[in-house]
Formats: structure tokens, sequence, C-alpha cells
């Protein structure tokens, strides 16, 4: 489980790296940046990220579908 603290240190250290750090969320939302989604290897800033992770659940990838009830 994250805490806050540790988004704080790994929000400094990528910082520190030269970066502006961008909490997406848990691993789950990892979704948000695979291929094939708006952000996957988007060459923006910080803010403009921050939309398109907001922008997701409004997109093709982020609607989710029926289930069929099949495995």
């Amino acid at each position: 489980m994250t805490t806050p603290e540790d988004l704080i240190t790994v929000s400094r250290l990528v910082d520190d790296l030269g970066f502006a750090p961008v909490v997406a969320g848990p691993l789950a939302s990892g979704v948000r940046l695979e291929p094939g989604t708006e952000a996957f290897g988007a060459n923006v800033d910080a803010d403009e990220l921050r939309a398109m992770l907001h922008r997701f659940p409004e997109s093709e990838r982020g609607t989710p579908t029926p289930r069929t009830g099949r495995h």
C-alpha cells in the first residue's frame, strides 16, 4: 500500500532528476499509459499529461465493455 510519505519521496526524487512528477494513481491505473492510449509515448509537459490521464475514461480504451459471461 502506498502511503502519502511514499508519494512525497518519489515525487522529490523525480523532481531532483529534473522532471515534473505526475501521480497517475495506483498500479491498476497504469492502463492509462499503455500502447494505444493518448498518453503513451507523448512528449508533453506535466499539465498536459495530467489532462490526458483525466480524459482517459472518455476514450475508446477507457470505456468499459460489457462482459459476455464467457471465459
